[in-house]
């Protein structure tokens, strides 16, 4: 209930967004349950973990107010240039600025590989196949403690991203 009234209410303040951090935080262990879940199922499987990733990344930076709609909004608001607030978001979010096109893939596929749950992935995979049964039940774990610190670390820069977008978009403003 209070994650819709977040969701839906634009407010552009550093209360709202350490509440909007801190709900995303509370659920990280729901998604990253069902994306281990996807797991057991050999092959098809490899997909669920980086899928479910790129959707919550998604999710969180639009619940962040980091889409270039809400950038967009936020300029009107405080008079400030639009691709001035999307340079700063970009620059916070991928590492070396913007990747041009298919950017929440691309920076959820980065935080992936940088906590190596590629890796890990392939190796459960491997081991689902050789161990069919047993196999899954001894990598979920694994899979299950590397979605959740990608998931907090996710959030955790965008919650950054989001409070260093307002001190930048309110500081100097006439709003």
């Amino acid at each position: 209930q209070k994650m819709v009234v977040i969701n839906t209410c634009r407010d552009f303040s550093k209360e709202t967004i350490k509440e909007r951090g801190d709900i995303y935080r509370g659920q990280v262990w729901l998604v990253a349950a069902a994306a281990t879940a996807g797991t057991f199922v050999p092959f098809a499987g490899a997909a669920s973990v980086p899928g479910a990733c790129a959707l919550a990344y998604k999710q969180y930076k639009e619940g962040f107010g980091l889409t270039d709609d809400a950038l967009e909004q936020l300029a009107k608001m405080t008079r400030k240039n639009p691709e001035d607030l999307k340079l700063l978001v970009a620059s916070k979010l991928v590492p070396g600025g913007m990747l041009g096109g298919q950017g929440e893939v691309q920076a959820a596929f980065a935080a992936i590989q940088a906590v190596g749950l590629a890796t890990a992935t392939a190796v459960d995979q491997v081991t689902d196949l050789v161990f069919p049964v047993i196999g899954a039940l001894l990598t979920a774990p694994l899979a299950l403690g590397i979605t959740y610190k990608v998931l907090n670390a996710m959030i955790s820069v965008q919650e950054k991203c989001a409070s260093d977008l307002i001190d930048y978009a309110f500081k100097e403003s006439a709003v």
